[in-house]
């Protein structure tokens, strides 16, 4: 698999070219897929992960002082990676976290898995463009800009930093359902 230089796909996102470097990152979602399955998890739990850690990559390379010291595919497999550990402990499924099966799976290793997912790249962008304004701030705020969840709160006005969370979840889980609607309407057609 060929790496793609992080400076590409930064200046791609930048330049608005955003379809085209979520086409280029998708070709690294089989490694994401190999290590959520080797880890717990199954094909959907992949393809949600995957999008999350595209979310966080598109939100924090928007921001101009980002930028990455490693490849792009690094950066998202460890986005992804953590996301993937932190899913594990809310579900209280931490006997998967093993030590051996982190290590197993770092970002130099290749994967020539093929990928199947048909145009997911457009959908997340049509995903991204239908998140609502207060779901826009409080990703942008989070993800671009590094904003705890009590300056969101504060800055947005919310009562709480559990409010904020629940409202961040909520954002989270229109996106999910949002790129799943999307998905399942295309296989239709």
């Amino acid at each position: 698999m060929d790496d793609i230089p992080a400076t590409d796909i930064l200046s791609m996102i930048r330049k608005g070219k955003q379809e085209l470097a979520i086409k280029k990152l998708y070709k690294y979602y089989p490694m994401v897929d190999k290590f959520v399955r080797s880890n717990g998890g199954n094909r959907s739990d992949s393809e949600d992960l995957f999008q999350e850690s595209l979310i966080v990559f598109f939100r924090k390379s928007l921001n101009p002082e980002f930028t990455l010291t490693c490849k792009a595919h690094t950066y998202l497999f460890k986005v992804a990676k953590y996301k993937w550990k932190d899913e594990l402990i809310k579900k209280n499924k931490t006997d998967f976290l093993t030590q051996e099966s982190w290590d197993r799976y770092n970002s130099s290793e290749k994967y020539n898995e093929p990928l199947d997912l048909k145009d997911n790249y457009r959908v997340l962008e049509n995903v991204l463009q239908s998140l609502g304004d207060k779901c826009k701030q409080i990703f942008e705020l989070y993800y671009q800009r590094n904003f705890s969840i009590q300056s969101i709160a504060e800055k947005l006005g919310y009562s709480s930093t559990n409010s904020t969370k629940t409202q961040k979840y909520k954002c989270m889980e229109q996106a999910r359902l949002t790129f799943k609607n999307i998905q399942k309407n295309e296989r239709r057609a």
